[in-house]
This record gives C-alpha cells, sequence and structure tokens, in this order.
C-alpha cells in the first residue's frame, strides 16, 4: 500500500458501465492517472505454502529447535544470515529436527533459510536472538 495510491471494489459497487465481465475484486488506482484510465484486475491470489518448519523459541536467547514438515536428506541445508544478508553459518540437514545454537551470536533480526542440495531457496523465517 502507498500513499499515493487509491484502493476500492470494482465494477459492480462502483456502477461503472460493463464493457465486458463483470468483475468484483479489489481494485489499485495511482491518483495521478486520467479519470477514464481503465485497469486490469488481478482475478486471483496465491495461497501461501505452508511453513517447512517451525522454530521454537522465537525470540531466543541461545538455542533454537527447529521442527521439520518433512525429512529431509543431507544435501539440504539451514543457513542463518544477519540482516545484511551475509551468511553466518550453516547447518547440513539429516531427519526432522535440529537444534541451533545461536550462543555466541550477537542480539538482534537474523534469517533462516532453507535451501535444498541445488541451493534453491525453500522456506525463509526470521528469527530474533535477545541479550
Amino acid at each position: 500500500m502507498s500513499a499515493d495510491t487509491l484502493y476500492g471494489q470494482t465494477c459492480k459497487y462502483l456502477h461503472c458501465v460493463n464493457q465486458g465481465p463483470q468483475v468484483n475484486f479489489i481494485a489499485k488506482w495511482p491518483l495521478d492517472a486520467p479519470a477514464d484510465t481503465c485497469f486490469a484486475v488481478a482475478q486471483g491470489v496465491q495461497e501461501a505454502a505452508a511453513p517447512a518448519f517451525t522454530l521454537r523459541p522465537n525470540p531466543t536467547s541461545g538455542s533454537v529447535h527447529l521442527a521439520f514438515a518433512n525429512a529431509h536428506q543431507g544435501g539440504d541445508r539451514i543457513v542463518l544470515s544477519d540482516a545484511q544478508g551475509r551468511e553466518l553459518a550453516q547447518w547440513r540437514m539429516a531427519g526432522s529436527d535440529l537444534d541451533l545454537d545461536l550462543g555466541g551470536h550477537a542480539a538482534g533480526a537474523y534469517l533462516l533459510t532453507l535451501r535444498n542440495a541445488a541451493g534453491r531457496t525453500l522456506h525463509q523465517q526470521t528469527l530474533i536472538v535477545e541479550p
């Protein structure tokens, strides 16, 4: 959302002239657009996938436990990155649980990324380390 954009419900409730199939979704208009401008409206939303892992506790002050939705092979790995995207540590996967010791890391926000053997990101989650 942005301050220079108007969001509103389309056609059926705005009493616009129907020149095609009726659309009943949320539309986005730039405020600097001419009054007679037509805009395409998305007609679907991609469902969010179930998380590949959960982590507890979050926030943490030392160690964290990751529970995976599916068992992973040795080629998959978890990567810990800082807020600037620098990779700080990584752990190889084997099984459906993993305990990480984060005692040596400073307090702050980190990103845990699950990557497959080919390096493709499967899931990411933010982790907060407290002092």
